[in-house]
């Protein structure tokens, strides 16, 4: 009797210890996954990055072609040394009092007309058909609610002026068809003003001057 549980003592120890080195190899699997997946997410934000930097640059490059043949329009703000000598904040409000939010410049013209339904199971979700026309050319992309909250964010921090558009907020039941629709004419309605303040910022790309 005393052997037999000499045997299962030892036995029980190895159970245990080969239980613990199963444990640090899963943590150890576990913590190479997530430096893999964190290094899948920095790539993907690179590649992300560069492709706004260049669709910055083609918008630009185009806004440019179009105001060589478009007149100037009166309505921007102008460039004297009162205007020079405001605060930030004080730019910010006289660029606001400026702004009509009515329609944007004739050689510029961004609309949402749809969306769709993409992806299964948790990963389902709507993406918002964005068309930017300018002069005879126009082009479309496909950009997700998300994709829109993070340029909100992004542009709030380089230009304090876009804090007092209000971007669209988070809704329950986002799968929803009718929830999208409504979606969908806020961000049009937001996605307008933004490019109408940002072609009146000095600083911004999308100043055709």
């Amino acid at each position: 009797m005393e052997r037999q549980d000499r045997v299962n003592n030892l036995v029980e120890q190895e159970v245990k210890c080969r239980l613990f080195e199963e444990k640090l190899e899963r943590e150890k699997l576990r913590k190479l996954e997530r430096e893999k997946d964190k290094q899948e997410r920095d790539k993907e934000i690179q590649r992300l990055k560069s492709i706004h930097q260049r669709e910055i640059n083609q918008l630009k490059a185009k806004l440019e072609m179009s105001n060589n043949r478009v007149p100037a329009s009166g309505n921007r703000v102008s460039r004297t040394q009162s205007c020079e000598t405001m605060t930030t904040n004080d730019q910010s409000k006289h660029l606001m009092r400026q702004l009509t939010f009515s329609e944007p410049p004739a050689m510029l013209n961004i609309e949402i007309p749809t969306f769709v339904l993409r992806g299964s199971g948790r990963d389902l979700h709507y993406e918002y058909l964005v068309k930017i026309t300018i002069g005879d050319e126009s082009w479309c992309v496909f950009r997700r609610y998300s994709r829109f909250r993070e340029m909100h964010n992004a542009l709030k921090k380089k230009y304090p002026v876009i804090n007092q558009l209000v971007f669209p907020p988070r809704r329950f039941f986002h799968k929803n068809k009718k929830v999208a629709a409504e979606r969908r004419t806020l961000l049009e309605e937001y996605v307008r003003h933004v490019v109408e303040l940002c072609m009146r910022l000095p600083e911004c790309p999308l100043n055709p001057s």
